[in-house]
């Protein structure tokens, strides 16, 4: 005999503890599954705006990380042999092997700060001198305290130029020459053939909360123009009535270091008819003045000077353009 309906209503009114758990338990697993799928699925938008798959990272099997992934050099060498990896018009297999330092660099102010190196480019003569673990003292008897400093050394030299690098490993010290090469972005600028990034270093606590939405842009390229920004926010006259474009990745200590993509910034910031152009200093600078028609750039190698070379612009007057 069948239940009546009303029966299964009753039931619920009896068991109003019951009931209610129940109801509160399926929807307690109906939105941390609804919460799950949609965390996935930002990820996978994620990945899917920013990376290429054009790229690919190959790592030591069930390494989780580049730090703890280490490929012998005949598995790297026979990756780049494989018909699948991409080749310049030379025949140059488009592949890096990545050779990943972690430099300990001690601070100006007494504070510590860590250059990583991501990569050495294929034969590069730096790739025969450093090794992981290493810890960079000097250049040429300087000391590097900083990823800019470190880029001021290596760049005021030309291709081609022998560099004498200090460095420690296991404790000891040792000194070992490092001859130049020509520096991707532009020929005639001098660099070992590495990728750094800089970290471990701080600016100390700040005195009020700052908070950048980005909208999805990645790269360190828009450090200058945040932090030129942020002057404006806290109410300083930074642009001084101009149209300000801004480039350029921006270390702990207030350098200016060298980015990519110049050209197109460029043509970007010209096209978008702004006064003036703020660029790294040497290289990034040149190729800025190539596509400029026009527009002012301004060279700078660190943060307080950029600050100077706005405050120094003539006054401009209501209408200028």
């Amino acid at each position: 005999m069948a239940i009546p309906l009303r029966y299964n209503l009753r039931n619920l009114f009896a068991r109003k503890v019951s009931t209610i758990l129940t109801a509160v338990g399926i929807g307690l697993v109906s939105w941390v599954f609804i919460f799950t799928l949609a965390l996935a699925g930002g990820f996978q938008a994620a990945l899917q705006e920013t990376g290429s798959h054009q790229n690919a990272i190959v790592v030591r099997n069930g390494s989780t990380a580049e730090l703890t992934s280490i490929l012998p050099r005949e598995a790297a060498a026979a990756i780049e042999s494989q018909p699948e990896i991409a080749r310049a018009t030379d025949g140059t297999p488009l592949a890096t092997h990545e050779l990943v330092v972690l430099w300990n660099l001690e601070r100006k102010n007494g504070t510590s700060t860590n250059v990583v190196v991501r990569g050495v480019l294929r034969k590069a003569p730096a790739g025969r001198v450093l090794r992981p673990g290493d810890r960079i003292l000097a250049v040429n008897g300087k000391q590097v305290h900083s990823l800019g400093r470190l880029h001021t050394l290596i760049a005021s030299h030309r291709p081609g130029d022998t560099l004498s690098v200090t460095y420690s490993r296991s404790g000891r010290t040792a000194t070992a020459k490092i001859r130049t090469i020509a520096s991707t972005d532009d020929k005639r600028q001098a660099a070992i053939g590495i990728l750094v990034d800089e970290t471990g270093g701080s600016v100390g606590k700040l005195p009020i909360k700052v908070r950048i939405n980005t909208q999805g842009v990645g790269g360190p390229s828009a450090g200058l123009a945040f932090a030129l920004d942020l002057m404006e926010e806290l109410g300083h006259n930074v642009d001084n009535g101009y149209k300000v474009a801004a480039t350029g990745e921006l270390a702990l200590d207030g350098s200016v270091l060298p980015i990519g993509a110049v050209k197109q910034k460029t043509i970007g910031a010209r096209e978008a008819s702004v006064d003036v152009f703020l660029v790294p200093a040497g290289s990034n600078a040149r190729v800025a003045r190539k596509y400029a028609q026009g527009l002012k750039i301004v060279p700078v190698q660190s943060f307080p000077q950029a600050l100077h070379a706005l405050a120094t612009l003539p006054t401009k007057h209501p209408g200028s353009a």
